[in-house]
């Protein structure tokens, strides 16, 4: 195995690690991968689980793993040389977007398959010391390479509370980013941040109670935001997918496992991108070159091409010539001047020499078509027939009636309504008047009325007056006897003044 870095320590303890997607990975990049002398590239080597896995399926497989972890590196060469694969192995410290330069030292010019497994290793997650976890104590550092470039605890105590509320937001996907980024700002102006276990007391305090008893750690999308921001880790990925493209041969691979959806976005609006055939729609022109039109460029006519012989005039199209007519008896340049004669059909009239010839059927091979398009005819002659003109002309009348119908049914409905609420009306009306005339009666016969003047009132008010009282009486025994005489009452005289 080669390797272009220094040998790194070797770290304590072999980690215990789980590739994920192994079977699917591997079913993915085998196609790939199975000819001798194919090249994979692991973009994201880590512990090598999936690089390791690949090796052992294809024996003539050569692989170059990039990573920039001098752990990972290390713990992965011990892996490798423990499993045989020595020889067909280069690992190269560097992150993957360097890819084209690697490849350009390694004087390869394309591979075959390319892997990147994106975030954070199991074995960056186990040690402690290197600051990407928050359920132990640790300096809050968060670096994929530890000998270079800005730590997370540089993030926390130099950036200013609004560029750090957009960082936990935008890679973070975090809610209360505003609301833990003043507090970050209040709790750093009395003593700098740098210890992983007081940033992730911070964030708990700092989001709501209601929302710290779901979702999981509290400072999980925190600490994420800063790893992300601290390894440039969406900026890096942006540029190595195009190189990774770029690198594939004929028939490659690429396969990216993705954690969260900042990651899982750009991989597919890049690879949906790269799968655009960009080429003009004019060029290179798709249709055969005997069609009479191009369906690339609308409108646009073929020249004919040239027969062996001058045209003959005549009513009839000359027959076109494939570009691939092979000759022989067949082949229609030996005829080109050729006229056809007319048949008369049964019931139809010829037609007189030199008028207009009539449009060519359709399927016939005069008939001018696109080859883009198998069946559809690019132009025809002559108006088309009525009856196929508005083939749903029936179902549009019967929609109209359907519609008139319906709207005069409901004019209906609501004159009825109409006259009914009228008559509801008056009758309203009137029951109040009647109500009137009996409360000014009720008033006369409090305020002491004479029996006349109440009964001409009473008459005035539409009440009929009662005759003499007749009863009728029932014996215990059953009997019934008319005491009175029932009789109409005598019209009252009327009142003076009424």
């Amino acid at each position: 195995m080669s390797s272009t870095d220094a040998a790194a320590p070797e770290p304590v303890g072999a980690p215990v690690h789980v590739p994920v997607l192994l079977d699917r990975v591997t079913e993915l990049l085998a196609p790939a991968c199975a000819a001798d002398g194919a090249v994979l590239v692991d973009a994201t080597l880590g512990l090598a689980g999936h690089s390791l896995a690949m090796l052992d399926a294809h024996p003539g497989l050569r692989l170059i793993g990039l990573d920039r972890d001098p752990d990972a590196r290390a713990e992965a060469a011990r892996r490798i040389a423990a499993a045989g694969h020595t020889e067909r192995v280069t690992l190269v410290p560097a992150v993957f977007d360097e890819l084209p330069d690697v490849l350009a030292r390694l004087g390869v010019d394309e591979v075959q398959a390319i892997l990147f497994d994106l975030g954070v290793s199991s074995l960056q997650l186990d040690r402690p010391d290197r600051g990407f976890s928050y359920s132990a104590d640790a300096p809050l550092d968060m670096r994929m390479d530890p000998t270079t470039g800005r730590t997370a605890a540089d993030v926390v105590n130099t950036y200013p509370p609004k560029e750090l509320a957009r960082v936990l937001r935008v890679y973070g996907e975090e809610r209360f980013a505003s609301r833990i980024a003043a507090a970050i700002d209040r709790e750093r102006a009395r003593e700098p941040f740098t210890g992983t276990g007081r940033l992730a007391d911070l964030v708990r305090e700092a989001i709501p109670a209601a929302t710290r008893r779901t979702g999981g750690h509290p400072a999980k999308r925190t600490f994420q935001a800063l790893r992300i921001e601290v390894n440039d880790e969406l900026g890096v990925l942006e540029r190595a997918l195009p190189a990774a493209i770029d690198a594939l041969a004929v028939g490659g691979r690429v396969v990216v496992i993705t954690f969260h959806s900042l990651e899982d976005r750009i991989v597919k609006q890049t690879l949906a991108a790269d799968a655009v055939d960009r080429t003009p729609p004019e060029f290179p022109c798709r249709c055969r070159s005997w069609a009479r039109s191009c369906a690339c460029s609308p409108g646009a006519a073929r020249p004919r091409r040239p027969t062996s012989s001058p045209p003959t005039p005549g009513p009839r199209p000359r027959v076109s010539v494939p570009p691939n007519a092979s000759g022989g008896p067949h082949d229609p340049r030996h005829r080109p001047s050729f006229r056809h004669h007319p048949r008369v059909r049964p019931g139809r009239a010829p037609r007189p020499r030199g008028s207009p010839p009539r449009a060519p059927a359709r399927g016939s091979p005069s008939a001018p078509t696109c080859a883009c398009s198998p069946g559809s005819h690019r132009a025809t002659t002559g108006p088309a027939p009525r009856a196929l003109r508005h083939p749903r002309a029936p179902f549009v009348l019967l929609v109209v009636a359907m519609l008139v119908g319906t709207t005069l049914g409901l004019l209906i409905l609501n004159t009825a309504i109409a006259v009914d609420s009228l008559k509801a009306t008056g009758l309203r009306a009137e029951n109040a008047a009647r109500a009137q005339q009996v409360q000014r009666l009720e008033q006369r016969v409090v305020s002491g009325a004479t029996p006349a003047e109440i009964a001409a009132a009473a008459v005035a008010a539409g009440l009929v007056p009662a005759g003499p009282a007749a009863y009728l009486v029932i014996d215990p025994d059953g009997g019934s006897v008319l005491r009175g005489t029932p009789a109409p009452a005598e019209a009252p005289a009327a009142a003076d003044g009424d």
